[in-house]
């Protein structure tokens, strides 16, 4: 139950979800007792696991230094295996994952300006959706960090965030997690402590009817300490559940229709700060996110499909088009405490369709667009849920 409790929170953190404390998650370890679990030392049941090989690479900036470290191996079980493998329960129902601690090999005590993550095969290539993986989440959570909200509710109480900070992450898109700013005089960064804890979970699906074994590969620029004049920055999430809408994590849209759009209501920002690196997150079928502040539309973040390693086909014949990335606007805004934040996701599944559900590719099993992390047993079957959420970083001042 530990485990499922923790695959909750993870997926949650990877795609960017604000976690409801709803009365049904009071039952068992989820959403409203993670925090909990946490704090108690829950999650020390964890095994803590090594580095495969950590290796310094060349840094994009002359005074950072870039280090890339690889853990591994990991084995996925086969699309038309019944035997479930991994230390952690998967979100989907053919997916495997696992879950630890990092030891004390990691890095600490350092500003972080950027990092990216990806999953791949043993001989260290990218894996993607042409070989059959898609990379559901494979993320690393710093439970030593609970930065304050950058974003609350106009007139009501936001719904509660994650207990805890979004170090970095991966998924099947490519992209990075960038803290640093575009603007040369506002200078920001992720400050990872001397006395950090740094959780790691990876869920991914092998679509192949044979096992495969893959590693996670994670690269970090960054500049030793705590240098003088940075602000400690940290990811903040727009998601239309903050105020009262539908879970961007888990989005089932009624049966028979594939046109539609999400969007929020009530978003303001929370405090003081900039608003760094605005990107769109979704899934397969959505076609952009729109972000506005005070009515001006400030970012229109988006999806690209296809191209090298996203695309194949499925058992079916079918042309398999994943999304690529989502476009990221870089520009700094300044916003005031109480500044309105608006969002909406386009979608079209006509054009690009759902990801099917790894493990059998039955027909397609939509039901109520309230579906949410607390549902996830009732969505393992048919079509992937949609994303919609906004990925940002936020420097208070």
């Amino acid at each position: 139950m530990k485990n499922l409790a923790l695959s909750l929170l993870f997926a949650a953190a990877a795609n960017g979800a604000a976690i409801q404390k709803k009365p049904r998650q009071l039952e068992g370890s989820s959403g409203a007792e993670l925090p909990k679990l946490i704090s108690s030392g829950g999650i020390n049941f964890l095994p803590k696991q090594k580095a495969y090989k950590i290796e310094q690479i060349e840094p994009r900036n002359a005074d950072a230094k870039r280090v890339k470290i690889t853990y591994g191996p990991y084995k996925l079980r086969a699309a038309n295996s019944t035997v479930k493998i991994g230390n952690a329960q998967s979100m989907d129902k053919g997916g495997t994952s696992y879950q630890y601690l990092v030891d004390d090999d990691f890095p600490r005590d350092i500003t972080v300006l950027q990092s990216k993550s990806m999953v791949t095969d043993e001989n260290f290539k990218r894996e993607d959706t042409a070989n059959g993986i898609y990379n559901h989440h494979n993320v690393f959570m710093d439970i030593t960090k609970s930065p304050q909200p950058a974003y609350a509710c106009e007139g009501r109480k936001a719904a509660g965030a994650l207990p805890y900070a979004v170090f970095t992450a991966g998924a099947t898109e490519v992209g990075d997690i960038n803290y640093s700013s575009t603007s040369k005089d506002i200078k920001t960064g992720y400050h990872l402590s001397k006395n950090r804890a740094l959780l790691n979970s990876i869920d991914t699906i092998n679509y192949n009817n044979f096992d495969k074994t893959v590693y996670t590969v994670t690269e970090i620029e960054y500049l030793e300490g705590t240098p003088a004049g940075y602000i400690d920055t940290f990811q903040a999430l727009i998601d239309p559940s903050i105020c009262g809408g539908v879970n961007g994590a888990a989005i089932h849209p009624p049966k028979g229709v594939s046109k539609f759009n999400v969007n929020s209501t009530g978003i303001i920002a929370a405090r003081d700060g900039y608003i760094l690196n605005i990107r769109g997150h979704l899934h397969d079928g959505g076609i952009n996110i729109q972000v506005k502040i005070n009515d001006k539309e400030v970012c229109n973040s988006k999806a690209a499909y296809g191209g090298e390693g996203h695309v194949t086909k499925t058992p079916e014949g079918r042309v398999w088009e994943t999304i690529r990335e989502t476009s990221t606007c870089y520009d700094p805004i300044k916003v005031k405490k109480g500044d309105k934040i608006y969002m909406q996701a386009n979608y079209d599944l006509d054009l690009h369709p759902s990801r099917e559900m790894g493990g059998g590719h039955g027909a397609m099993a939509m039901g109520s667009a309230k579906r949410d992390l607390a549902n996830v047993g009732t969505a393992m079957d048919g079509d992937a849920e949609q994303m919609a959420l906004v990925v940002t970083y936020f420097a208070p001042i």
